[in-house]
């Protein structure tokens, strides 16, 4: 009796769960202007169904916590990123689609560059901006891009990293060009950003000035993703499962691309750099066992640090100290 009643709100929201208005939520929704970087930090979709579903527990709770308060307070660090001196890039990548990028420099000159990647449904800046502040106190210039379709960028569709990580390595081998091939580069990824990163080190073209890694809080892949999060909703297993193949199939005939293919698990054994996995203990959104998973499946040098009672992407908001710590000394290590 108790799951019929779960069910009878999602029956009810049927009409929003068809195959076209996932793709043009999960797919098509693009990420903001940065504004005054505030930011709806989850798509419409999720964000209205979750406000009819808050009996169905912490998810939906979260995403209306999130969209509420508007992601992290991230005025303060979005003007001290302005305040940086900038250099403007666009590059063309392999479908044609305009590019955008921005280096926020160092104070002093430096070789070393922390190449940063965006989530889902964000900016370069919005998502980057708390992490630029610390980068400029540890002395390293700065790279932010806006994935395809997100920001300033051109693009059709989101693919989970799988055609990210080839427009990265575009962005990496463009960055090793201009400045010289005596650069050192760390990739810096955070959610999508973060499984998008593995998928970038793991790619065959990786130009060897990039050095080191880290992923933080990123998924095993695009499709255990969907899954989790259909589950999370209370959505039997087999319900769910038939859902993501049944969307996968559908975003292939949308799009053109394959949602197998932004699986990093599948790819983590190519990675050669060291790779640094970090992780809240108590994200919802990416479950800390893909964490987990993906720091198992690397045999690159890793570490791996998890961070207790933190949500999703809030590793650095909730230990800062703790979390440059760690960096500071992978950087004195490797880059």
């Amino acid at each position: 009796m108790k799951k019929k009643l779960i069910l009878i709100p999602l029956i009810s929201s049927l009409p929003v769960l068809s195959l076209e208005s996932l793709y043009q939520a999960i797919f098509k929704v693009k990420g903001n202007s940065v504004q005054e970087g505030m930011k709806t930090v989850t798509p419409p979709f999720l964000y209205n169904w979750a406000k009819l579903q808050t009996n169905l527990g912490a998810l939906s709770r979260m995403i209306i916590k999130a969209n509420e308060m508007n992601g992290f307070p991230l005025n303060g660090s979005i003007a001290y990123a302005r305040s940086l001196k900038q250099e403007e890039y666009t590059i063309i990548n392999a479908h044609g689609h305009k590019l955008y990028g921005t280096l926020y420099k160092a104070k002093k000159p430096t070789d070393r560059y922390v190449f940063f990647s965006h989530g889902f449904n964000m900016t370069g800046l919005t998502d980057s901006c708390r992490y630029i502040r610390e980068y400029n106190k540890l002395g390293l210039n700065v790279f932010v891009v806006d994935h395809r379709h997100e920001g300033r960028s051109e693009g059709d569709v989101v693919t989970f990293g799988d055609q990210e990580s080839k427009d990265c390595v575009l962005w990496l081998q463009f960055l090793e060009k201009v400045k010289g091939p005596k650069i050192k580069v760390m990739l810096h990824g955070v959610s999508m950003g973060s499984s998008t990163a593995l998928l970038t080190a793991a790619h065959p073209d990786l130009p060897k000035s990039v050095k080191c890694l880290i992923a933080d809080c990123g998924y095993t892949s695009a499709k255990d993703e969907f899954y989790h999060v259909l589950r999370a909703f209370h959505l039997p297993k087999t319900v769910a499962a038939l859902l993501v193949t049944a969307l996968a199939n559908y975003y292939h005939l949308r799009s053109g691309y394959n949602l197998e293919d932004a699986a990093p698990i599948e790819h983590n054994k190519d990675i050669k750099i060291p790779t640094m996995i970090m992780h809240g203990d108590d994200d919802i959104f990416v479950p800390v066992t893909m964490g987990y998973e993906n720091y198992e499946s690397l045999t690159c040098p890793r570490e791996l640090h998890i961070f207790p009672n933190t949500s999703h992407s809030a590793s650095q908001f909730n230990y800062n100290n703790e979390y440059f710590t760690y960096i500071k000394q992978y950087i004195n290590k490797y880059l």
